[in-house]
C-alpha cells in the first residue's frame, strides 16, 4: 500500500507497542514525533522520496502507552 512500512518487532517495542499496530506508514510514524521535530522529519523524507535515496534521520518521538519522549536514529528506503 502507498503508506504502508515494513518494521520489525523491535521498532514496534520502541514506539511502546506490545503488538504490531495496523496500517503503520509514514502518517502513523509522524503522530510520534515531537511537534518540534516535525518540519525536519517531513522535509528529509520528502527529499528521499523525491531523490528515491535512503532516508536517514534522528528526531525524538512520543511512546504510546507511557508518553516517554525518546530519540531514535533512522533509516529506511522509499519503495514504489
Amino acid at each position: 500500500a502507498a503508506d504502508t512500512a515494513a518494521r520489525s518487532p523491535r521498532h514496534d517495542a520502541i514506539f511502546g507497542y506490545g503488538a504490531p499496530p495496523a496500517g503503520w506508514g509514514f502518517g502513523a510514524f509522524l503522530r510520534h514525533v515531537l511537534p518540534e521535530d516535525r518540519p525536519a522529519v517531513e522535509r528529509s523524507f520528502r527529499a528521499a522520496v523525491e531523490e528515491g535515496a535512503e532516508w536517514r534521520f534522528e528526531c525524538r518521538i512520543r511512546r504510546v502507552g507511557d508518553g516517554e519522549a525518546r530519540w531514535i536514529e533512522a533509516r529506511g528506503q522509499p519503495v514504489a
